[in-house]
């Protein structure tokens, strides 16, 4: 059985973690028993996908480094890349990993066209979890299940046999997207959406960089909270929902609002922030329009003040 559901780090709460700095010495361990002893050590979900052997071994040593920059040294030395879909730490092949960001984001978009009650399947949130040697086609079957979706060409993905598994919460589409990934497959809607078809990951994605990046040392702006993220931009008449869109993505929760507060976003703003934290920069976003917000581990609800 899955047993207990681990205490994932999610939203907040996980940024704070990758930006914690640790310490760890490997020495001739297994990529998987290592990554394994790392999530559970840290609360962070990490996937590691089908091509990453994960056999090689790790000799490595970390003093005082973000847990971020040591994912990127422990994927460097398995020839890999990392990147976040959500709450889990993706390690894969250098170019899907600089993709996959984009990849998740785009199948999200496309879950946001569909009518209600199937874009309500699409964005459901579950935990997920399988048995050692489950067979990806299996696990596919029962996503299409849970989709309310056919698959039209699911022979696409071979037989395999994956060790077990458990991930926090997840929407449909990026659970589904990290199915897929390991096979450079992604997938689309076809008509109404009540069918999928898969296929390749398109060569014109965007490369994405998700795991947050360590400040230089020369950097004398401290951040008021170790690990908070500071946002430098400047917005030119822009909706301020698609501010607050970006925002919620990048912090790997939902963004919710109602109707009449759905209007004011689509509200132009302009402002010009410079090394400020998140509370700042969605007051410059927000409060010209009469909103404020709540912030928790899984959502940035908007709403009037």
């Amino acid at each position: 059985m899955y047993g207990q559901q681990p205490a994932w780090k999610t939203g907040p709460a996980l940024r704070r973690e990758l930006a914690e700095p640790i310490g760890l010495t490997w020495g001739a361990r297994s990529a998987r028993e290592a990554l394994a002893g790392l999530s559970t050590g840290t609360g962070v979900a990490i996937f590691l996908d089908r091509r990453i052997d994960p056999d090689q071994t790790l000799d490595l040593k970390l003093r005082q480094v973000s847990l971020a920059d040591g994912l990127k040294q422990i994927a460097d030395q398995l020839g890999a890349g990392v990147a976040l879909v959500d709450a889990v730490v993706y390690v894969g092949p250098r170019e899907a990993a600089s993709k996959l960001a984009s990849l998740a984001a785009a199948r999200r978009d496309d879950a946001q066209r569909l009518p209600p009650a199937l874009r309500s399947k699409w964005l459901a949130r579950r935990s997920w979890q399988w048995e050692e040697l489950a067979e990806p086609r299996t696990l596919l079957a029962e996503l299409a299940g849970q989709g309310g979706v056919s698959i039209e060409n699911a022979e696409l993905v071979p037989h395999d046999l994956w060790p077990a598994g458990n991930l926090p919460a997840l929407v449909w589409t990026d659970r589904l997207t990290l199915l897929l990934a390991g096979f450079n497959l992604t997938f689309e809607p076809v008509g109404d959406g009540r069918t999928i078809r898969l296929g390749s990951v398109p060569d014109n994605l965007a490369a994405q960089t998700t795991l947050p990046e360590s400040p230089s040392p020369d950097d004398n702006r401290a951040p008021a909270v170790p690990g908070e993220k500071r946002y430098t931009l400047t917005v030119q008449r822009q909706p301020a929902g698609a501010i607050v869109k970006t925002v919620a993505a990048h912090l790997g929760i939902e963004m919710k609002f109602d109707a009449a507060v759905g209007e004011k976003l689509k509200s132009p703003v302009s402002f010009q922030v410079k090394d400020v934290p998140l509370a700042e920069l969605l007051s410059r976003t927000l409060g010209p329009l009469g909103l404020t917000y709540k912030l928790n581990e899984q959502a940035l609800e908007v709403m009037a003040k």
